[in-house]
């Protein structure tokens, strides 16, 4: 993982008291499914996952997300950061709302992200949010993800679950 997160970042995250994996994509532009392909398989590995699927957008979850009102929102995506230095199924977890994110060009989302978190924020929801982003190498129309992404899905998924079930084990 880059943007200065390790495995034991993730791990502090997600045993937290209040916190949902909101998994975001679209099945229509292959890399941007890394959210989605995330999400079932997370799911598989392990069903008690706080983990909820919002296909074409977060705007998609608003009502889920402010019933369950967790205090740390991670929001589970393809990204594409500007800059250089990234490739294709590397992985970024950072504050939604640090230089790292804030440089991610707009997405194929209906409405911008910074927007949602402040409504969801404004709406005293969500104290922190993360985004654990996937690096999309291929977003044109199609159905099929990229082995890369499709690789680092899998590879964080495993990663997510083995951290979950370690919650309240000594670190």
């Amino acid at each position: 993982m880059t943007a200065g997160k390790s495995k034991h970042d993730l791990r502090r995250l997600l045993c937290r008291k209040s916190v949902l994996l909101a998994c975001v994509g679209t099945e229509l532009r292959s890399d941007d499914r890394a959210g989605l392909e995330f999400y079932r398989t997370l799911k598989k590995i392990k069903p008690d996952a706080p983990a909820i699927e919002c296909e074409f957008g977060l705007e998609n979850c608003l009502d889920e997300i402010l019933r369950l009102m967790p205090e740390t929102l991670i929001v589970v995506d393809a990204v594409l950061p500007e800059g250089g230095g990234a490739e294709g199924g590397d992985v970024i977890l950072a504050p939604a709302d640090s230089a790292v994110m804030t440089s991610v060009p707009a997405s194929t989302h209906n409405i911008p992200l910074p927007t949602i978190l402040k409504f969801l924020q404004s709406s005293g929801c969500c104290r922190e949010t993360y985004i654990l982003g996937v690096v999309a190498k291929d977003l044109s129309v199609g159905e099929d993800a990229t082995p890369e992404v499709l690789n680092a899905v899998k590879a964080l998924a495993e990663a997510v679950a083995d951290a979950l079930n370690a919650c309240g084990e000594p670190s």
